[in-house]
């Protein structure tokens, strides 16, 4: 009886390591796979400050963050006062604010955030706003007013 419940936990422990090996390697395989997914950027343009055409991929050589904004949007404010405070944890970083509003309200945001003067910020207009808010997410943002909001 002893022989029979020694095999029964040996076979256990040994199905939950082949179980658990299992699930590690698929873990790796899914990862693996998100990397090569999300490592390319699409290729689109962005009006500079001066009103300059430029391709996003100017940026490529350094790690990217894109930031998406409103000059008119609090938590765009925040968020850029947030990044002004924290500047040097962005050092090795290039930071691209873009916007669809006219290039005034761009440089006016520019200049209130105290980032215009950082090398590694840059703040620019989307060429086309379709790229990056589809329709429906437009539309739905549009029928929301602040008394729907949580």
């Amino acid at each position: 009886m002893r022989n029979i419940i020694k095999w029964g936990l040996l076979v256990t422990v040994i199905c939950a390591i082949a179980w658990m090996a299992n699930l590690s390697i698929k873990k790796v395989q899914v990862a693996k796979a998100a990397k090569g997914k999300f490592n390319t950027l699409p290729v689109f343009s962005l009006i500079t400050r001066d009103s300059s055409l430029i391709d996003v991929s100017v940026f490529a050589s350094r790690p990217l963050v894109l930031i998406y904004f409103n000059s008119e949007c609090d938590h765009c404010q925040y968020e850029a006062e947030d990044i002004k405070n924290n500047i040097r944890a962005f050092s090795k970083a290039t930071l691209v604010f873009m916007s669809s509003e006219p290039l005034t309200k761009i440089n006016a945001f520019a200049e209130a955030s105290g980032l215009s003067d950082q090398t590694n910020v840059s703040f620019t207009k989307i060429t086309s706003e379709d790229y990056f808010i589809p329709r429906a997410a437009k539309k739905s943002c549009r029928s929301l007013n602040p008394d729907q909001m949580i």
